[in-house]
């Protein structure tokens, strides 16, 4: 009879060796079971590798995007600038201020009959007096400080001559809408604001025969040679000394300044509308200038702001006197007016 293989003590059962055996084999584990570890161990390391792939992605996809997003505004800005600067070197360039349409700036397009700085001007520095005006443009300042005041003559010359040829025009078309107005009492309102002086001796006739003495020249007045001294009793230079300090630098502005005080006569009357200094820079932006006058721009050491002191302490005015800014003018044109006086006798 066979042995049975555990023995009974109380409770517990004791193993035989038979047992331990059986045991052994039960701890080691089965070859399939190790197989279907390892794949499970596979498939989560692909699975974590697959994830850190997509993190990566995502991750140099922001970068992407933060890199285009950062590079797109500067591509667009050298696409404006680039439009720009070709637009810029489309315009013509009016390198002098020559503008042909100047007064429409001035005014906004209305009101081109009333210049808000003629209120500023008082009858008495005209009437009868020898008048130049520099840089005249199309003449509407210079016909009608003529016609209004009355002066005894009016020079007006500018560096364009196509402008001087419109303002010829412009003098042929005045001289007839006044002496149809002195001949035959035939006015239209527009003429009456454009030419009527405001003193009581005006008169119609009166402001024909002051046109009649009405000159336009084309003439570079800085590099010209035709100054007489004491020949004149006031000069006008209106919104036209930038552009001679940018075209011909301090040098250039002095002489302007120079030659004014020696062609006025004994106590005359130098009139200076200068622009300010921020306005030189605004030149460069809608036109393409020349190479040289950029460079003058940064080797200028006057400023607007000096032109007084340089006037009295350098040129020999005896005064220089602010006539304020004039009301209603437009945006960008509110400019103060300078009155500068050449003593009435020069010391021996």
């Amino acid at each position: 009879m066979q042995e049975p293989d555990t023995e009974q003590k109380g409770d517990k059962t004791m193993l035989q060796p038979n047992n331990l055996e059986n045991l052994e084999n039960l701890k080691r584990p089965r070859k399939e079971d190790e197989d279907a570890t390892h794949d499970t161990e596979r498939k989560c390391q692909r699975k974590a590798e697959a994830e850190c792939a997509k993190v990566e992605v995502a991750c140099q996809g922001e970068l992407t995007s933060a890199a285009h997003q950062t590079e797109e505004p500067k591509t667009k800005n050298a696409k404006q600038k680039r439009a720009q600067k070709t637009k810029k070197q489309l315009r013509p360039c009016f390198r002098y201020g020559n503008y042909n349409a100047y007064y429409g700036y001035r005014s906004n397009g209305e009101n081109l009959e009333n210049d808000p700085r003629l209120d500023l001007f008082n009858v008495d520095w005209f009437k009868g007096k020898r008048v130049v005006d520099i840089g005249c443009n199309e003449g509407l300042i210079t016909l009608r400080v003529a016609a209004r005041f009355l002066s005894a003559s009016m020079l007006g010359i500018d560096i364009d001559n196509g402008l001087i040829k419109k303002a010829v025009r412009d003098l042929c078309i005045a001289r007839e809408e006044l002496g149809a107005w002195a001949t035959k009492g035939k006015c239209t309102p527009a003429v009456v604001n454009t030419w009527r002086g405001d003193h009581a001796e005006w008169m119609p006739h009166k402001g024909v025969e002051a046109l009649r003495h009405v000159t336009l020249r084309h003439e570079n007045f800085v590099e010209s040679e035709d100054c007489v001294p004491e020949s004149q009793d006031v000069i006008m230079c209106l919104s036209v000394s930038k552009w001679i300090h940018l075209n011909w630098g301090d040098r250039g502005l002095r002489l302007l300044f120079t030659k004014v005080f020696k062609t006025l006569a004994p106590g005359g009357l130098f009139i200076l509308e200068p622009q300010p200094w921020k306005s030189y820079r605004q030149a460069f932006r809608k036109q393409e200038m020349p190479l040289e006058v950029k460079q003058n721009l940064h080797q200028l050491t006057i400023r607007p702001h000096q032109f007084a002191e340089e006037l009295t302490t350098n040129i020999g005015f005896e005064s220089v006197e602010p006539l304020g800014v004039p009301e209603g003018s437009a945006l960008g044109f509110s400019r103060p007016l300078l009155l500068c006086r050449k003593a009435a006798s020069t010391s021996p």
